[in-house]
């Protein structure tokens, strides 16, 4: 492992802690019925929610802090569970019989696992509200002239001067996986004060490979869609050609980082693809680097209702 992944990795964890907690995240033990279904996009139908609507664009949910924090510790060890089975399942099937083209799709759902959980620690909720979701978040806001829409909303957590967490949604134009890369390139080149020149370096090559729109590189979005049914070759003999060396990569510690860290990298579809595997192991470090910032492994056993031996 590239000693400038490491480091770069231990300051966007820093950076995104403090920023969850600026949020009116706190951490706590669970004393709410494990048996109940919380989280973050249900407690905004619980009475207590005070919900806003500003215009038709955005509107927003001033929630308790306990219950936010409470819900986000169950959301958290939940999505661990999620992201922990597909980067266990990834790393296993380089060596197996997988097509190419499902081990590239199934990286990419890994990596934008890990992102969505990433953007929420940091206080980032990208969130696909339904007709009837709508509907009952209209229905809990005072009569307003506004009427807002199904969609995808990007959420943003502040604590506000009374302790309570307010979250301020506004309405994307992009579908949910694609505003995924969006907010997490936002949010990631922000993190970049402060680091030494190799780490700063590193960080522009990930923003790179995470299709910055002012290079030629593909989002992650659009690798999936290639590789999942908009490009019929790359399921048969083509797609194991250009997938040979990403293949060898998977499930190997370290060896995407040399790849990643090499002087000279070109989009090609075979450099895309490295580009997916790079990004999930750098962000494979962020996130568990984050989970040990925030919790403790008992825990998060506690929230997911489990034994502690």
């Amino acid at each position: 492992m590239n000693s400038s992944d490491q480091l770069l990795c231990s300051k966007i964890a820093r950076k995104l802690s403090i920023r969850l907690k600026d949020s009116g995240y706190r951490v706590s033990n669970p004393t709410y019925n494990l048996a109940r279904t919380y989280s973050f996009k249900s407690i905004l139908s619980e009475p207590q929610s005070d919900i806003q609507i500003t215009d038709t664009n955005t509107f927003s949910a001033k929630l308790d802090q306990r219950l936010f924090s409470e819900c986000l510790q169950k959301d958290f060890a939940y999505g661990r569970v999620r992201c922990d089975s597909m980067l266990t399942w990834v790393a296993t099937q380089g060596v197996g019989s997988i097509p190419g083209a499902w081990l590239v799709v199934s990286s990419y759902y890994a990596l934008f696992f890990l992102a969505s959980e990433i953007l929420r620690i940091g206080g980032k909720f990208i969130v696909y509200f339904d007709s009837e979701q709508i509907s009952d978040i209209r229905s809990r806001a005072p009569v307003s002239l506004y009427e807002i829409n199904k969609g995808t909303w990007c959420g943003s957590a502040f604590s506000d001067a009374s302790g309570e967490v307010m979250v301020r949604f506004g309405i994307r134009n992009g579908g949910h996986h694609e505003q995924i890369w969006i907010e997490l390139r936002d949010m990631l080149s922000k993190c970049g004060a402060g680091l030494n020149a190799d780490s700063k370096s590193t960080l522009e090559r990930v923003l790179l490979l995470l299709g910055d729109k002012s290079s030629r590189w593909a989002s992650p979005n659009t690798i999936r869609n290639q590789w999942n049914y908009s490009i019929p070759e790359l399921f048969g003999r083509t797609g194991e050609d250009i997938a040979e060396e990403f293949r060898k990569q998977c499930g190997r510690e370290g060896a995407s980082s040399g790849w990643g860290n090499s002087k000279k990298l070109h989009p090609s579809q075979a450099n895309e693809i490295l580009g997916v595997n790079y990004s999930l192991m750098l962000l494979s470090l962020v996130y568990q680097e984050l989970l040990t910032r925030l919790f403790s492994d008992q825990t998060l056993k506690e929230i997911r209702g489990m034994r502690v031996n």
